[in-house]
Parts: structure tokens; C-alpha cells; sequence
């Protein structure tokens, strides 16, 4: 894909920089051929200012809450296959809607998905109002009640209630249309469950794989449970640079003071996120002081918020009215209709009642009682203190942000957590951070069924998507959490620790230290709580180093003792370069005791040094001299900063190390010490310099292979090793043939023979057709088939047209003595992506092998073109 320009263009009153030229182009449509059949260009006129007029009311209405301070985020990209690595990293989200045709923006509460989501579907628009060429845009907020569960029926219903141009399956199947799906984790679960839901949208990307689309979705919901097998593009929390340019911008001077007063860690936490961050700056601002947690920086938020309109005569209703109905409202959502986005039919029928439908809320409904005509109020109250959005021309009634729709939800499904508690736990899972005050509840409900496992894993799992906040609430989720890694069931371990992981405070480390540097707790224990330190990662799980060591280098073999082992080698990987002095400790202490069980250690070392990657390069480098092994560590990783230093070691340590560290880096630099190792035959050095110089492809080497390979002095098996290497080259050792051609002539061995014939079918250019052609000639059976097996290999690497002066001698042997290279042939020319056989291949429509008169219409009806159609009917073929 092309990745089109990076140029940054500020774009205001945003929380989220997101400039950027975005590839906004499809497959290539003309315009008069869209409007012929997608119908009437003014009412897609039409649409696409409706779709604007959409996105400029909600970027007003969300400036408040994503703040109008540009800041420019970072993205990092990872794919279904490694979900914990991040392949790829991008500071504007237009760059990587550039370079991948679908994915998933994930993310917590406030981190900027909507509003990325939102600018690139608005410069999708403005470009297909301008240019037929540009793709139609399609935004579905997937959080709407009234969305039907299956994907394609969503869709028409969602074109359908937009007025979208024409038909949808014809903009699909033309792969004209970029879909834009807000809200993966807010789709509501009445009529199918969110999971299920998921896989039919999966189902529907997959019938159509060219169409464009971008999804968004919370992180933890995203790999939990709605997984799209898409890459997923991760908005990172801000870090401290970042948050400062942001005071600045909105604080000016106060700004210093404001940022010496984030200075708890759960202060510090609220402002790695955006919205929370406008929040934080918006309550400084008025008062000059900061609330203590998340749940009281939306009461005081929302309460100031509520002053400033009241002071402006907007408000109906008094605070604690307002709040109440808002309450009753967000709960209701939840638990009736199931989603954050109501249709207006629901608001309607909500406004009407005064007793709860159900059980759930009882309590509730029966204190608020409020009539209609208050409701009414309140919901014109909501509208103008924008916590409430209502779009007219969807019919529909949303909060203004999932996490304020949390907030005022939570005392309701608190009220009604007596009556349905695995109900509730599974609403504060999906509300997240936002549910921390609800953490004694949870803790209450595993206290209360202390021998349900499966409560207990879903307690857990809703104190993972919780957070670090549920720390601040109560502490007492710690020995719990850290009680569950010792439990059998392997579901509540694992869930336990990626809590511990999320939640990741100094004391948690402590009680993990514990648990590893206990020797009569369990290895899944022990692996366990290694899963969760390197969840935490840095800085806290530092201290947590030698234990992990000591986990690594157990030589107590038992049942769990390589999964413990695996577990402390990937947590010291992800601490990174604190790491490094004692793993290479380990090194050297694992060298020096030479135990038989504990060879299979020195690899998860090794792999877990070089997942930590350049930052261990100095360490490493310095301690070279110390342990040869290290060596092998910085080949892995690949830089050629390591390679003077790895010289320098040449003539001290085991020479082999060095070698193929060098050979790993492909660093032209060491070529010549390489070329010197072929001379040294102290061990293996010489074969292995060999090998190594097959890493390179300059002529230098080349010759240099070639030259031991015609130095009749030589041992036949070094020549057959440089021999070897060349094939290994490939392509660029094609100056060699000729060369090994010659080699070939007076060899009658048959296993040398062999080897040749490989080599050619690698090196895979057409000079190598001649020879190969003539080797077919062998009597012998099996390297009549090594040499088929090396055409193929040539006949599938070349491009088309440079096999063109070899095609005759390949087509004739369709007509060879021997049946065997007849249908050799024919899989060889079935292989070849030209078409300028037809000829031949005619005339071996009338041979009397059955199978080569099957082979040559296979390859006529895969050519195709109107002459080779030709021949195939005269012959009496089916088409």
C-alpha cells in the first residue's frame, strides 16, 4: 500500500493531533459510472453534508471533554498473531489509515478513538465531495439499540436510516464505500450477545476483504472477548512531555503549579488520559485544587459544569434533581435497553414511566418517582449542559461520553447488584475504570461465594478492566488477587495476574517478590505472579529482578518449572535494561555450573536479551570480554554498533561466536575478517566463515566462493560447502553458473551431481535452463526427479519475461522419448507465468500421453487469451 505523505497539518480544537494527507482512493470508478449506477449525485450530495453537519455538532459538543489543546499522540500498531508486541509506531493516525487498509483503533475511555475515528471519516468526506474518485464514507454508531445482530442486516438498516446514495451490496461489491464502525465495546446485547455480534461483523469483513474499514473499541474488550483477527491500532496513554505541553496550553502560567499538583499516582494516572487530563486542567482552573480520585473528578466536573449554566439561567432543574434522573436514565440503558446509544422510540417510553419494568432498580425508581413532565426537564437540562447529545437526524439520545454514562449509571446498578449479582459484575466489566467505586461491592460478592469459581474469575476479570483505580479504592483487592494465583483453576491464575498487572503499584510488587522467593509455592505460582511482574513492567517490577532470576536459573526440576522459567524470562524482558547485568550474571553463572538440566536455560536468556533489544547494547558489549556467549546475543539483535567490538574479540575468544555474530549482523564491515576465517582451520572456523559469507551477496564474495570452488587443492568438501553457499545467494550468484557448470563436467559422482543440480534450481535464473534440460537426460530415476524439482524451483522465482528464449527448449520436451520428462515438462511449463507457448502446447493436444494432452489444456485454458481458446476448440476441448 502506499503510504502517502507524513506532512503535519495542526488541527484545532482537537485533544488528539491527527493531521495528516489521507489516501482517500479506491478502486478506480469513474465518476460518471457511480452516478449511472449508485444513483442521484445530488441526493449523495446531500448525504455527505449531512454526515458534516454530524461530525461539526459533535466535535462542539465533545471539545469540552477532549479538550481544544492539540496533542499529539503516538499509536502503536500490533497484529492479531502478537498482540503484546508492537510491530510499528505512528505519531499521526492518518498515517497508519495510509499504510493498512483495515483496523481496529483501541484504547481506554477518553484516549482519543472517536475523535481519531471522527477526522478521518470527515477528510474522507470533504474528499468525495470533491473528487467521484474518492471512496463513500459509511459511519455506524454500533452502540445504537435498535441495531439488528447480524452484520449485513446492520448495515442496510443503518444505510436505510441514513439515506444513503444507491445500494449498498453495489458500493460493496465495487469496494467503493470506507466503512467507519464506532464503538465495538458499546453494541448492545439485547437480541445477540456483543460477542456474537463481533464474529458476524468478522464474517462480513471477510466476504468482502478489499473493503476499507476502521473500528474502534476499548483495548481490554478488544483482546478479551471482540476480537476482529484486524491489526489493532493502540492510542498510548500521554506521557509527561506530552501532558505538559498540554497545561501549558490550556493553564499558560498556572500551568507549573498545576503540574506540581499531579502528584499522587492516581492524579498522575488520570492525566495520561486526554479527556481526564481537560477535566483535571478545567477543575484547576476554578479552584486550584484537584479531587483525589476518577470518581470524584466527574462529581466535581459535572457539578461545576452545572454552576457555570446555571449562572447563565439554562438550567430547569436543581443539581441534585438533574443528577438523579440522569442517574435513572443511564442506568436504564444498561439494564433495559442494553447500549449507550437510545433510539428516541425507547426515550419516549422511558419518559412515560414511573415504576420500574423489572426488578432491577426498584429501589432506585421508587426514591427518584419522578413524573414525566420532570424527566422532560431534565432531559432538556441534559442537552443544554452538554452531558446528553441528541442527534435528530438518527433519532437518537447518547450521553455525551461512555465513561460519564458509567459515572452516573453506577449507583444504580450498585442498588441493584443484591438481586443479580453475576449481572452486575458483568456491567462493571464493561464499564471499566469508570466502576472503581463499586470495587468493596465485588470484593463483598467473591467474600460472600467463597467456593464459586467461576464468580471469583469474574470478579477478577471486572477488577482487571477496572484498572490502577481500584487500588485507590480499596487495598484489599491485593491479598485477594494475589490469593487466586495460588488456585488451581489455571482461568483464575491467569486472570489474576494480568490484574495484578493492570493495577501495578509498589506494594503489589512486594507481595510478588514474596510469592517467588518462596520455594513451597507451586511453579504455576511461581509463574503465575512472573506473568503478572512483567504485566506491571518498569519501573516498579525493577526490584523484582533477582527473584525472577532465581526463577529463570532453577535447576529444581518439577512439574511448571519451564513454564515459571518462560513466564521470568519474558517479565525481565519487558523490564528491559535494568535487566540486563543480571542476565548476563545468569550467563555466566549457568556457563559455569555446566548442568545438564539446565541447557535448555541459556536460550531463554539469550531470547529474552535480545527482546530487550538496542538499550542492552552497551551493557552487553561491555561485558564481551567476559562471556563469549554474549556474543550470540548481539548477532540476534542485529545492530552494527556491536560490530568493532565483536572484531576486537576475534583473535581472544572461540572464534566461531564471533563468526557467525558477525555473519547474524551482515554487516559489510566484517567481510574481511570473515574472508580471513577461511584460512583458519583451528575447529570448524573455515566451514563456518563459509556459511557466514552467505549472508552477504556483494561480487567480492561471490568470487571469492567461486574461486575455492574451482582450486582443485582444496578439500572437495570445503568446495562443496562454497558451493552450497552460492546456492544459498540465490539469484545474484547467477555470474557463477558458468563457473559451476564447469565444476559439473568431470564429476560422475552421483551425489555431488545432485548437490549441483540443487544449486542451480536456486540460483533459479535462465542461464541455468540448459543444463538443467540436459541433466534431465540421467538414466537415473532420482535425479531425473532432482532436476525436475530444480526447473520447478527456477520456473516459479523467474519473472515472466525473462524466461522467453528458454520456452521453446522447455516446450519441445513435451514431446521427449521418455514419458517421465514429458509430464516433466509440462509441470515445469504449467509453473511458468507466460503465455507465448501456445503453439507447442497445441501440438501436444494430440499426443497420445494421456496426461500430456490434459497437461497442455490446463495450461491453454490457464492462458486464456483468444488464440490459445482457439486451439482448444478445434481440438474438441470444453471451455
Amino acid at each position: 500500500m502506499d503510504n502517502k505523505s507524513t506532512q503535519k497539518v495542526e488541527v484545532k480544537d482537537r485533544g488528539i493531533g491527527v493531521g495528516g494527507d489521507l489516501n482517500v482512493y479506491g478502486t478506480a470508478i469513474g465518476g460518471d459510472f457511480i452516478q449511472n449506477v449508485y444513483g442521484d449525485s445530488t441526493g449523495e450530495h446531500s448525504y455527505l453534508n449531512r454526515l458534516l453537519h454530524k461530525f461539526a455538532k459533535e466535535e462542539k459538543l465533545f471539545v469540552a471533554l477532549a479538550g481544544d489543546a492539540v496533542i499529539e499522540s503516538r499509536f502503536d500498531v500490533c497484529f492479531p498473531d502478537q498482540p503484546d508486541k508492537p510491530t510499528r509506531q505512528y505519531m499521526n493516525i492518518v498515517d497508519a489509515a495510509n499504510d493498512l487498509t483495515r483496523f481496529v483503533i483501541i484504547g481506554e475511555p477518553g484516549a482519543g478513538k472517536s475523535t481519531s475515528l471522527r477526522e478521518l471519516a470527515k477528510q474522507v468526506t470533504l474528499a468525495r465531495l470533491k473528487d467521484k474518485r474518492a471512496l463513500l464514507p459509511f459511519w455506524i454508531d454500533l452502540g445504537f439499540s435498535e441495531n439488528p445482530p447480524d452484520a449485513m442486516e446492520l448495515l442496510r438498516y443503518q444505510w436505510g436510516r441514513q439515506d444513503a446514495p444507491g445500494k449498498l451490496e453495489a458500493w460493496l461489491d465495487h469496494e467503493a464505500v470506507w466503512l467507519f464502525l464506532d464503538g465495538l465495546n458499546e453494541m448492545p446485547e439485547s437480541s445477540a450477545s456483543r460477542k456474537d455480534r463481533a464474529a458476524s461483523l468478522k464474517k462480513l469483513l471477510d466476504q468482502y476483504p478489499q473493503v476499507r474499514a476502521i473500528v474502534t473499541c476499548r483495548s481490554y474488550d478488544y483482546y478479551e472477548t471482540l476480537q476482529l483477527d484486524l491489526p489493532a491500532v493502540q492510542i498510548q496513554p500521554l506521557d509527561s512531555e506530552r501532558i505538559q505541553v498540554f497545561a501549558e496550553k490550556r493553564l499558560s502560567e498556572r500551568a507549573e503549579k498545576f503540574l506540581n499538583a499531579l502528584s499522587t499516582d492516581a492524579l498522575q494516572n488520570m492525566a495520561r488520559n486526554p479527556c481526564a487530563l481537560a477535566m483535571l486542567t478545567d477543575i484547576y482552573r476554578e479552584r486550584e485544587q484537584l479531587p483525589s480520585d476518577l470518581n470524584r473528578l466527574y462529581t466535581v466536573y459535572l457539578e461545576l459544569r452545572y454552576k457555570d449554566s446555571h449562572k447563565r439561567g439554562l438550567m430547569r432543574l436543581s443539581w441534585d434533581e438533574l443528577k438523579a434522573v440522569l442517574e435513572n436514565l443511564g442506568f436504564c440503558m444498561f439494564a433495559e435497553n442494553q447500549s449507550t446509544v437510545a433510539s428516541q422510540d425507547w426515550i419516549t417510553s422511558w419518559l412515560q414511566k414511573t415504576l420500574p419494568s423489572s426488578g432491577w432498580g426498584n429501589k432506585l425508581l421508587t426514591r427518584l418517582g419522578f413524573a414525566p413532565n420532570i424527566k422532560q426537564e431534565a432531559l432538556r437540562d441534559g442537552f443544554d449542559l452538554n452531558v446528553l447529545v441528541q442527534d435528530k437526524q438518527s433519532n437518537s439520545i447518547r450521553f455525551i461520553h461512555q465513561s460519564i454514562h458509567g459515572y452516573l449509571a453506577l449507583p444504580g446498578l450498585m442498588e441493584a447488584m443484591g438481586e443479580n449479582p453475576r449481572w452486575f459484575i458483568y456491567q462493571i466489566s464493561a464499564l471499566g475504570e469508570t466502576a472503581a467505586p463499586a470495587v468493596p461491592a465485588l470484593l463483598a460478592i467473591v467474600h460472600n461465594n467463597p467456593n464459586d469459581d467461576l464468580i471469583r474469575h469474574d470478579v477478577i476479570q471486572s477488577l482487571r478492566a477496572i484498572g490502577a483505580s481500584a487500588i485507590e479504592v480499596d487495598m484489599g483487592i491485593l491479598p485477594m488477587l494475589v490469593d487466586a494465583l495460588k488456585i488451581h483453576d489455571m482461568g483464575i491464575r491467569w486472570e489474576a495476574a494480568e490484574a495484578l498487572g493492570q493495577i501495578g503499584t509498589s506494594k503489589a510488587v512486594e507481595m510478588l517478590i514474596e510469592i517467588l522467593q518462596n520455594k513451597d509455592e507451586h511453579k504455576w505460582t511461581h509463574e503465575a505472579a512472573a506473568i503478572a511482574l512483567g504485566r506491571i513492567g518498569v519501573p516498579a517490577s525493577v526490584p523484582a529482578v533477582p527473584a525472577l532470576v532465581d526463577v529463570l536459573i532453577c535447576d529444581d526440576w518439577v512439574e511448571g518449572t519451564e513454564d515459571a522459567q518462560d513466564a521470568a524470562a519474558n517479565a525481565l524482558s519487558k523490564i528491559g535494561r535494568e535487566a540486563v547485568p543480571a542476565l548476563i550474571d545468569a550467563l555466566r553463572h549457568i556457563r559455569s555450573k555446566c548442568l545438564d538440566s539446565q541447557k535448555s536455560i541459556f536460550p531463554k536468556i539469550i531470547e529474552a536479551l535480545v527482546k530487550i533489544g538496542n538499550p542492552a547494547l552497551p551493557l552487553l558489549i561491555d561485558a564481551l570480554h567476559k562471556n563469549s556467549n554474549i556474543a550470540e546475543v548481539l548477532g540476534k539483535i542485529g545492530s552494527s554498533e556491536a560490530v568493532p567490538a565483536l572484531i576486537d574479540a576475534y583473535n581472544v575468544y572461540p572464534r566461531p561466536f564471533i563468526i557467525e555474530a558477525l555473519a547474524e549482523i551482515g554487516s559489510p564491515d566484517a567481510i574481511p575478517i570473515i574472508l580471513d576465517g577461511l584460512y583458519d582451520k583451528e575447529g570448524n572456523v573455515n566451514v563456518l566463515s563459509l556459511w557466514a559469507l552467505g549472508k552477504f551477496q556483494s561480487s567480492e564474495v561471490i568470487s571469492t566462493l567461486v574461486d575455492i570452488l574451482n582450486n582443485e587443492i582444496i578439500d572437495l568438501k570445503i568446495r562443496l560447502t562454497a558451493l552450497s553457499v552460492l546456492g544459498n545467494i540465490g539469484k545474484p550468484a547467477a555470474q557463477a553458473v558458468p563457473m559451476i557448470v564447469d565444476f559439473w563436467k568431470d564429476k560422475d559422482d552421483h551425489f555431488v551431481c545432485e548437490k549441483i543440480v540443487k544449486v542451480l534450481g536456486k540460483i533459479g535464473t535462465p542461464e541455468v535452463v540448459p543444463t538443467l534440460i540436459e541433466a534431465l537426460q540421467n538414466p537415473n530415476q532420482v535425479s531425473r526427479w532432482i532436476t525436475i524439482a530444480a526447473l520447478t524451483s527456477v520456473a516459479t522465482t523467474a519473472l515472466g519475461k525473462e524466461w522467453a528464449p528458454t520456452i521453446p527448449e522447455l516446450a519441445m520436451l513435451l514431446n521427449h522419448d521418455n514419458e517421465n520428462i514429458q509430464r516433466a515438462a509440462m509441470e515445469i511449463l504449467n509453473d511458468l507465468p507466460v503465455n507465448n507457448v501456445i503453439d507447442v502446447l497445441e501440438y501436444s493436444l494430440d499426443d497420445t500421453d494421456a496426461d500430456v494432452r490434459k497437461g497442455a489444456a490446463r495450461k491453454l485454458k490457464q492462458i486464456g487469451t483468444p488464440e490459445a481458446l482457439a486451439a482448444l476448440r478445434e481440438h474438441g476441448f470444453n471451455i
